[in-house]
């Protein structure tokens, strides 16, 4: 072997390539904590009717987001019948209860 094989053989990457694998990392870590959070499409609470066979989009969270865009299109917003709907938990429900005047728990109906 040459000195220079030897050389070469031993190259370091250069800024370029360590500042590309960087911005492949961070970005790869961002991809996969939005993914985890995201919403499925369509799944919004308004539709826009965007008409001329376009059809709807759902992906409206409020009436006025909705609004915005069907006015420059000049249609119409409705509620989504696919939208994805909290499901109520147990502790939505918890019985509220008070203390009365003898130390007793008493139900609030």
């Amino acid at each position: 072997m040459t000195a220079t094989s030897r050389r070469s053989a031993r190259r370091r990457p250069g800024p370029r390539a360590v500042l590309a694998a960087a911005g492949l990392a961070a970005l790869l870590a961002v991809a996969a904590v939005d993914s985890a959070h995201a919403i499925p499409p369509q799944s919004a609470p308004w539709c826009a009717n965007m008409g001329g066979g376009w059809g709807f989009d759902c992906s409206y969270f409020t009436f006025d987001q909705c609004m915005a865009t069907a006015r420059g299109l000049g249609n119409s917003c409705s509620p989504n019948p696919n939208a994805l709907v909290p499901q109520r938990t147990k502790a939505n429900k918890r019985a509220r209860y008070y203390i009365d005047e003898w130390g007793r728990r008493v139900r609030i109906r």
